[in-house]
């Protein structure tokens, strides 16, 4: 390739697919070995939103390679990318990606630099140590190694690494380009006596064969270790041993790795590299030329979207909860009695049983719904008409028998969903006693009790001392029939103590009142309903009852009140962030959102009997979140997944990057194609939007666009909470899309279906090309024959990368929207904050 031109990094793992990213095992798809003859032809890639469907498809790379060695043939076992810890199987790791310094323009300085970080490492490389050493990774056995100030060749700080042994090594690996050549140095300050040697190595997983050595030669001075060659693979490694009287002090400067064979003076800046495209490799297609002599490998990879499509959502209340590790676990959502009673940890079985009261007494098994739509048990008791008062005959129970759990006051949790809709219910479990004619519960219990009509948590103890009530009353206020669904728990903690939760508010820490049993044998876990004291009916609906020998923590139980809602009310930003650090990986970058959305049941819906699920992907539920809130999923080029709110662009881009443009005199940088679009794909007179939660339809009409474009409709659900956000995005939509981009009163330029550059031809157009990404913001020029001057600002929705390494050529491509507010009102900001003439509200 030209000096001035990028250099061209395509590397894979073949031993870690999704959602890993190529790590210290990578390979170089550009060997340079004589025993490794793949050469990388061309590179293609395509990533962003398609214009048509209004979201963003899976990312491609295409590689066209040249696999003389038949290394990327699946069927050679011999290959060492198909043999021990390496397979070539579908979805393994690849990337794409550029060398390149802006500021020189060319590759030229210390790749060791802040802008990058070594393999399999978040850190970011500090080569004189002025920020810390966690970069430094030790390979072989470890020395004991620090941050020190003692000794310092480059700023105030260095690296003090203590060496116990002569097999003791410390190291790092670095990114490196086969067939280039290097120069690693480092500078050491050496105690008299000792002896340090430098080691610059191929890492193909594991410290390999040695690229070049350097020996310290002075003591009690710094002196600079200088190594040149040429590395074998994509990932590299120094090393540093001491030899002499051990224990020994090494410190550590000024670590510099450059293009080149002569060493030049330290710097810490240099080249940073510039991921265009992360994946992972789909297809191996097998070709040959040369009548079967040289493989050709037209090789397919997709990024993480692709993945994320066929992910499947699993989640459910019990899964939840039985990951904690309930003792007892009764669901409540039979078809017909006697009740399931689950012991996830082994025991005797119990035995559900139902007891009627007189008057009609009843126990409904899916009587009621769970907030999921499952099954859920109703317990009613009647009362006669007129009333009656102190009748122990209209007493209603659903419990357990036989079955016992031994339960410590002191470490102990009780927790159930409840929906109170009338008069006097009772819940909890209990020592075995005969329910008969026992109005307020069994004798001795734990659980829930109503008093002056409103439930209250409660525990009363067979050592014989006077029950008590906690009052619930600080934690909502009274709880009085309301025929809602609550989550409820009880928290018996140690050292007397416990508290009480309702949904997802907690009492304070509080103590017993009088001193409990050391142990309670609990077998009945009951529902009751009576119309003792009077009221015309009780009902009650229970679900998911569950007991546990430990307190769980204030984390656990928020988790189970939150899948018990489908997390309702969420922000976009914290749902997308949950679903993907539980099904891919911790590799995103999320903005929390503005719109509260709708639970989230739909995702893995209990089946209806005889059907399957009908669980969502990953993928299809990210994209109904991005839709509803107004923002985007993507992948960067580094394999990163981004989930962007309605406001990541506004706010991260409040000016443009780069203008593009004919006058380079002027500071514009040249574009090769442009061609601007100006249809009605996207233009809505009508909005027509159901609001998840409530099914409610809000509609918007502009009569003026329907006037001059026709009727035109966009009609879809809003997965959101209430119907006041999605009124407002209907209004928004019939506003904001009344007209086509770039129509007369928009005050925006038309859309850019394709702007062409080619920094393959244009040193200067290099970092651009390599910065700029999904949602990229650069205001974009076209001056006509007609002296019309075309000028907006746009964000970058599409880009794909055209590079023929053999001919050395490099085309980008990308497609734009146009940016509708040019400069947002932001509240509290200095500048944007002055709502004026300058400044808009966005919404």
């Amino acid at each position: 390739m030209p000096s001035n031109f990028p250099l061209i990094s395509v590397i894979a793992d073949f031993t870690a697919g999704p959602p890993n990213t190529p790590g210290l095992s990578s390979v170089s798809l550009n060997g340079a070995a004589p025993s490794t003859k793949t050469i990388v032809r061309t590179i293609r890639t395509s990533r962003g939103r398609q214009y048509e469907l209004n979201k963003v498809e899976a990312g491609t790379l295409s590689l066209d390679v040249v696999d003389g060695s038949e290394y990327l043939n699946p069927v050679n076992t011999g290959s060492p990318w198909n043999s021990g810890s390496n397979s070539l199987l579908p979805y393994r790791c690849v990337q794409a990606g550029m060398w390149w310094n802006a500021a020189t323009k060319s590759v030229a300085g210390n790749q060791l630099n802040s802008s990058n970080t070594p393999p399999a490492s978040t850190a970011a490389f500090d080569p004189s140590f002025e920020s810390g050493i966690g970069w430094v990774g030790y390979l072989n056995t470890s020395p004991t190694y620090s941050w020190s100030t003692a000794q310092h060749f480059d700023g105030t700080h260095s690296l003090s690494a203590v060496f116990n042994a002569s097999t003791d090594t410390i190291g790092w690996g670095m990114w490196t380009v086969p067939g280039q050549t290097y120069v690693l140095s480092l500078y050491v300050f050496v105690p008299s006596g000792h002896t340090v040697t430098a080691s610059f190595v191929n890492f193909p997983g594991a410290v390999g064969t040695t690229i070049a050595t350097a020996t310290s030669s002075t003591t009690g001075a710094w002196q600079r270790l200088t190594m040149t060659g040429v590395p074998t693979g994509a990932v590299s490694a120094v090393t540093v041993t001491c030899t002499g009287a051990l224990p020994a002090t090494v410190y550590l400067d000024a670590c510099q790795l450059e293009v080149g064979s002569t060493a030049s003076a330290f710097t810490s800046s240099g080249p940073t590299y510039f991921p265009l495209y992360t994946g992972y490799v789909e297809r191996y297609p097998q070709k040959w030329d040369n009548a079967g002599f040289r493989g050709l490998r037209p090789l397919e990879a997709v990024d993480a979207l692709s993945p994320l499509s066929r992910a499947v959502i699993s989640q459910s209340y019990a899964s939840t909860i039985l990951a904690d590790g309930p003792a007892i676990y009764m669901p409540l959502s039979d078809d017909a009695g006697p009740q399931a009673v689950q012991r996830p940890k082994g025991g005797q079985p119990f035995l559900g049983y139902t007891q009627l009261g007189s008057q009609s007494g009843a126990v409904n098994f899916g009587g009621d719904s769970f907030l999921d739509g499952s099954k859920a048990a109703s317990v009613v008791q009647q009362n006669t008409n007129p009333v009656t008062l102190t009748d122990n005959t209209m007493i209603t129970y659903v419990g357990t028998r036989q079955g016992g759990f031994t339960m410590s006051p002191q470490s102990f949790t009780f927790e159930a969903w409840i929906k109170f809709s009338s008069g006097t219910p009772y819940l909890g479990a209990a020592v075995a006693s005969n329910t008969v004619g026992q109005v307020t519960g069994p004798t001795y219990w734990v659980g829930w009790y109503t008093s002056g009509g409103a439930l209250a948590a409660a525990y009363f103890d067979p050592n014989g001392s006077t029950g008590f009530t906690l009052n619930t009353s600080t934690i909502g206020g009274l709880w009085f029939p309301d025929g809602v669904w609550h989550y409820v728990a009880i928290a018996f903690e140690g050292s007397n103590n416990f508290q009480f939760i309702r949904d997802g508010l907690s009492s304070s820490v509080r103590t017993f009142n009088t001193t409990p049993s050391q142990t309670v044998n609990l077998s009945n876990l009951f529902v009751e309903a009576t119309t003792y004291y009077g009221d015309p009916v009780t009902e009650v609906a229970v679900a998911n009852m569950a007991l546990y020998s430990t307190a769980l923590s204030s984390t656990q139980r928020q988790a189970h009140y939150q899948r018990g809602i489908g997390y309702l009310g969420e922000l976009p930003g914290n749902r997308a962030s949950r679903l993907l650090n539980a099904y891919w990986s911790s590799n995103i970058t999320t903005d929390v959102g503005k719109t509260a959305l709708s639970p989230d049941f739909y995702y893995d819906p209990p089946s209806s009997p005889g059907q399957p699920s009908q669980a969502k992907s990953v993928l299809a539920a990210l994209e109904d979140i991005a839709d509803t809130e107004g923002g985007l999923v993507w992948v960067d080029g580094g394999g990163r997944v981004h989930f962007d709110s309605r406001d990541t662009r506004y706010l991260n881009q409040k000016t443009a990057q780069y203008v593009f443009g004919e006058n380079a005199a002027g500071g514009e940088l040249p574009y090769v194609e442009l061609e601007y679009d100006y249809d009605p794909s996207f233009v809505y007179s009508d909005a027509q939007l159901t609001c998840d939660y409530s099914s409610n339809t809000l509609t918007a009409v502009n009569n003026t666009s329907r006037t001059a474009y026709g009727q035109r409709i966009i009609s879809k659900t809003l997965y959101a909470q209430n119907d006041w956000d999605v009124q407002q995005a209907a209004n928004f939509f019939v506003r904001r899309y009344a007209k086509p981009a770039g129509a007369a009163g928009t005050g925006t330029g038309p859309r850019i279906a394709r702007m062409s550059i080619d920094p393959g031809g244009n040193p200067n157009m290099v970092a651009a090309a390599l910065k700029l990404d999904v949602g990229s913001r650069v205001t974009v020029k076209r001056r006509t024959s007609a002296s019309v001057t075309i000028s907006g600002d746009y964000y970058i929705e599409q880009v794909s990368h055209n590079i023929d390494a053999e001919n050395s050529t490099w085309v980008v491509d990308y497609q734009l929207s146009p940016v509708f507010v040019p400069t947002v009102w932001i509240l509290g900001d200095s500048t944007y904050g002055v709502l004026g003439s300058t400044t808009a509200c966005v919404y």
